[in-house]
């Protein structure tokens, strides 16, 4: 009878060691753990950078999905659908299928048991009216927790058809919010354009009836 497939596993001690960053022999566990950030002998220990969405797919910032935004008339827009430029944010499925600032959309998408076409090279192409292309990168910055959100007239109604559509519920709360303060008849104009651009009924209501008060006076 001839003997199995050996299961014998090589010691730790006796592997090949990959060269590490940190000389963690030459640390001083005595050292004060709040000195952490500080130089410790000739080594100084710093904290990891966050990960970031990038234009550029360069090889530390592990992104593994792209999202294609080209500018026509997609997502209920009305432009003619004639894509002038492209742009390739180079993103991470954990951060934006996970968390309080999870995009329902990329949820189901990368967690769904269905063969999606956009699965098989790891790639999303959509199509957005300009204003929205413009407050793209605004919404994964959200999504990414970097900074904080300024949100202004320009960019309100392009948010809050870009987190209807991806399904980001507290950005699109906080967006509601920021137009409930900032639509006077000043910016009803803007906003009037902005909601016929995106089909928005909800502010096109409102901003009829501050137009139409605003001209009878």
């Amino acid at each position: 009878m001839q003997a199995g497939p050996s299961s014998y596993t090589q010691p730790m001690s006796a592997r090949k060691k990959l060269k590490l960053s940190v000389d963690y022999e030459a640390l001083d566990f005595d050292t004060d753990l709040a000195q952490v950030g500080e130089t410790s002998g000739n080594i100084l220990l710093e904290e990891d950078e966050p990960l970031s969405w990038s234009l550029s797919d360069l090889p530390g910032n592990l992104s593994d999905w792209t999202i294609v935004v080209t500018e026509g008339g997609g997502l209920g827009g009305t432009c003619a659908g004639t894509s002038t430029s492209a742009s390739h944010y180079h993103v991470h499925k954990n951060i934006l299928a996970v968390g309080p600032r999870k995009s329902e959309y990329f949820s189901h998408l990368f967690l769904s048991t269905t063969s999606f076409v956009e699965s098989n090279n790891s790639r999303s192409t959509i199509e957005l009216e300009p204003s929205a292309a413009a407050a793209f990168p605004i919404m994964l910055d959200y999504v990414y927790n970097i900074g904080n959100l300024e949100l202004s007239t320009e960019h309100a109604i392009a948010l809050r058809h870009l987190s209807k559509y991806f399904g980001i519920h507290k950005l699109f709360v906080e967006v509601a919010n920021f137009i409930r303060r900032d639509l006077t008849a000043e910016t009803a104009t803007f906003y009037l354009k902005e909601a016929s651009l995106y089909c928005d009924d909800k502010v096109l209501r409102v901003t009829c009836r501050i137009c139409a008060a605003n001209a009878e006076t």
